[in-house]
């Protein structure tokens, strides 16, 4: 019998991977993939001034769960505060033991950012994929090497963001557009209509990449390939970077 196929998302807030990865998650759930999206922070302190905290905390990590749902996907937030996020060795672990127990084709999270909480989710998140490959961990599971370790295109993160991958979301968008109406506070964003940005960017790389949708990734260092062109087919060519192929 085949084992399912999973993916693992890891935002610092809730509505990050919901927006930056929210088509390549749909897309899976679509394939019959196991999709799995924790979420560090509920990103409270997003609220007007004076708002509940806590109540907005629990609002927010309901929003995540509705659109987990959606998707038929597990959601996981965890009660770090907003804004205090840090690279821990427990959030680390946690981490670590997830992608040892679902074994995970592909994790993906913030790439490199100057955003305090991105880069200590960015931090942490590669922490994990380090620990889940060490053999006798003592922890009684099995290790896992992820095979593909991905770094969303966020807009503020996205001053020496490189396109490495883009992956073909045109069969999970319908599910995606669906599911973010379930995240109400995202639909809201007081500072940027910050769903319409993404559908727009989703059909521009769509564009680039020569289908309906797409998303587009960096790749970590240590799981970067490099193929060389011939000159001729550099010279005055348009290009664009290689594509990922989700399978069920």
């Amino acid at each position: 019998m085949n084992r399912q196929k999973s993916i693992l998302a890891v935002g610092a807030h809730v509505g990050d991977m919901e927006l930056t990865a929210g088509g390549l998650l749909s897309t899976c759930a679509r394939l019959g993939w196991k999709v799995v999206l924790v979420t560090l922070t509920s990103s409270e302190r997003s609220a007007p001034e004076g708002a509940d905290l806590q109540q907005i905390k629990q609002t927010k990590a309901e929003e995540a769960a509705a659109f987990a749902r959606v998707l038929g996907a597990e959601s996981i937030v965890l009660n770090i505060p907003d804004g205090f996020l840090k690279a821990s060795r427990k959030v680390a672990f946690l981490l670590r033991d997830l992608i040892c127990r679902d074994a995970p084709e592909i994790v993906v999270t913030h790439y490199a950012s100057p955003h305090k909480d991105h880069m200590a989710c960015h931090t942490v998140v590669n922490q994990a994929v380090f620990y889940a490959s060490l053999p006798n961990s003592g922890r009684g599971d099995m290790p896992h090497s992820v095979p593909e370790l991905l770094y969303a295109e966020n807009w503020e993160d996205n001053e020496d963001f490189k396109k490495e991958l883009y992956i073909d979301t045109s069969e999970g968008y319908a599910l995606w557009q669906k599911a973010l109406q379930k995240e109400i506070s995202v639909l809201q964003c007081p500072f940027l209509p910050i769903v319409e940005y993404y559908t727009i960017k989703s059909r521009l790389n769509g564009i680039l990449a020569h289908t309906g949708h797409a998303e587009c990734y960096a790749r970590a260092a240590s799981h970067r390939t490099v193929k060389r062109m011939a000159p001729a087919a550099r010279e005055g060519a348009f290009q664009t970077a290689p594509a990922l192929a989700l399978r069920p």
